[in-house]
């Protein structure tokens, strides 16, 4: 009697190992509600004229249903890649790049959630940097520079929460200072020859 009660354990639990192994492979949990968080780099790459790709307000849908992957661009003639681009849920989620003809890189930036955050950075067919931004929570935060052509900074700004915060720099194509100025609790104090401008010397007394 002992023996048929240990071979009937046996056997219900081999039962349940093979039911939970096989809910497993199909990626339902006995004991979660929820499904797990999305890996966008295990998923789908399709191209962007796929004809089951739609682009609604609400997001980006395959097949009618919200499309987590990736969707690519191809350079007509030579076929190299011209854009890459990852959603998750149907938003713009993960790392996006593009590039000019020949696979020059032409910009990168990172999404989360629908909202911009990390660095964009977009470069001349050259290769230089032609302006580099931060972003947190879909604005611009912190540091903000641009180039000319030639490589020449041109524009260096800071921001906080997509406002203008700090010290304010633009120049001239040669490196001249065109603007120097700080933006202090919404008001512009500097050279700028704007009328809510003054002094940089009347500046420093606000410190």
């Amino acid at each position: 009697m002992a023996r048929q009660a240990r071979f009937l354990s046996s056997f219900l639990y081999a039962i349940v190992f093979f039911q939970c192994s096989s809910n497993k492979d199909n990626g339902v949990s006995l004991f979660s509600t929820s499904s797990p968080e999305i890996s966008v780099e295990k998923m789908q790459t399709i191209s962007v004229d796929d004809a089951q790709i739609s682009f609604e307000n609400t997001g980006v849908f395959y097949q009618g249903k919200p499309f987590s992957g990736k969707l690519y661009s191809l350079d007509p003639q030579a076929q190299d890649t011209l854009k890459m681009e990852s959603y998750l849920k149907g938003n713009r989620h993960g790392k996006w790049v593009q590039y000019y003809p020949g696979h020059v890189l032409k910009e990168q930036r990172t999404f989360e959630h629908g909202k911009k955050v990390g660095v964009f950075v977009q470069y001349y067919p050259t290769g230089k940097k032609q302006q580099a931004y931060h972003f947190q929570n879909d604005e611009y935060q912190g540091l903000a520079r641009e180039w000319n052509e030639s490589g020449v900074l041109i524009r260096e700004m800071h921001y906080v929460a997509g406002h203008e915060e700090g010290s304010q720099k633009l120049f001239y194509d040669n490196g001249q200072v065109r603007a120097n100025y700080v933006m202090k609790n919404g008001r512009r104090f500097g050279l700028l020859g704007t009328k809510n401008c003054v002094n940089v010397s009347a500046a420093r007394l606000l410190n």
